[in-house]
C-alpha cells in the first residue's frame, strides 16, 4: 500500500504532469513557427509547479517494493521538464532565423544583423 506522503506527492506530481502534458499538446496543436516565442511564454510556466512537485516527490521516503514507481515518475516528469526547457530554449532562435532569412517572394534577401 502506498504510504499517505507518498500518496499525495504522486498526486501533485501527477496533477502537475498533467496540466504540462496539456500544455505541450496545445502547443503542438498551434505550432507555427513566428508564433514559438508566444507559445514557449505559455508553455514555460508549468516547469514551476513541475519541478517543484517533482522535488517533493524525491523527498518524500518510498517503501523499497514502490521505489520502481517513483523512479518511474521522476523519469517522466524530468523529460516533460527537459521539453519545456529545450522548447523555450529554441523558441528565440526561431525569431532570429524568421527576421533573418531572405523574403517570402525572394526578390530580395535579408541580411542579419545578429
Amino acid at each position: 500500500m502506498l504510504p499517505p506522503a507518498c500518496a499525495e506527492v504522486t498526486g501533485t506530481l501527477l496533477s502537475a504532469l498533467l496540466g504540462a502534458l496539456d500544455r505541450v499538446e496545445w502547443v503542438q496543436r498551434q505550432l507555427f513557427p513566428p508564433r514559438a516565442a508566444t507559445l514557449a511564454r505559455r508553455l514555460s510556466p508549468h516547469a514551476e509547479p513541475l519541478g517543484s512537485a517533482l522535488r517533493a516527490l524525491e523527498a518524500a521516503e518510498w517503501p523499497d517494493d514502490l521505489r520502481f514507481l517513483r523512479d518511474r515518475l521522476r523519469l517522466v516528469a524530468q523529460q516533460a521538464l527537459d521539453l519545456i526547457d529545450a522548447f523555450a530554449g529554441a523558441a528565440p532562435a526561431w525569431t532570429v532565423l524568421l527576421n533573418c532569412s531572405p523574403s517570402p517572394t525572394w526578390q530580395s534577401a535579408q541580411t542579419c544583423s545578429a
